[in-house]
């Protein structure tokens, strides 16, 4: 287990959220704000890439012989693949449609989800890693 990999997928965190902010600041769709969706769509897609490849692997072998966390894997890796899907969805679509009518509107939605997402991320299946690495 790798504690720098926890430390590299919170700052992966810290960069999309710094970046979902910036956007949700400047009040509407702009240049800029296209600019910064570009931004998101590629973290959003590395930070997945990089989970994929190195966390969910060490993680799903832990939970062979845990049962709890078996579920919690199972749980949070179906509600981690509807919102993935779902912010890429949107992102494109803003993307092709200059932000559209529901930009606004829609970006809050976005930006309250992936917030709180990666807070139970954070919270939950880091701490679980980190515990499994401490033992």
């Amino acid at each position: 287990m790798n504690i720098a990999l926890i430390r590299e997928l919170n700052a992966d965190h810290a960069v999309l959220m710094r970046a979902v902010d910036a956007i949700h600041t400047a009040g509407g769709y702009s240049n800029d704000v296209r600019d910064l969706l570009i931004k998101v769509r590629s973290a959003l897609v590395r930070h997945l890439d990089k989970e994929e490849q190195h966390f969910y692997p060490v993680m799903r072998e832990a939970a062979e012989k845990n049962m709890d966390l078996n579920n919690l894997l199972t749980v949070m890796g179906l509600e981690m693949e509807q919102i993935a899907n779902k912010a890429l969805g949107l992102i494109e679509g803003w993307l092709e449609k200059d932000g559209g009518d529901a930009f606004t509107d829609e970006f809050d939605s976005f930006r309250t989800i992936l917030a709180s997402r990666i807070s139970r991320e954070e919270k939950t299946l880091y701490s679980k890693y980190l515990k499994l690495a401490g033992s």
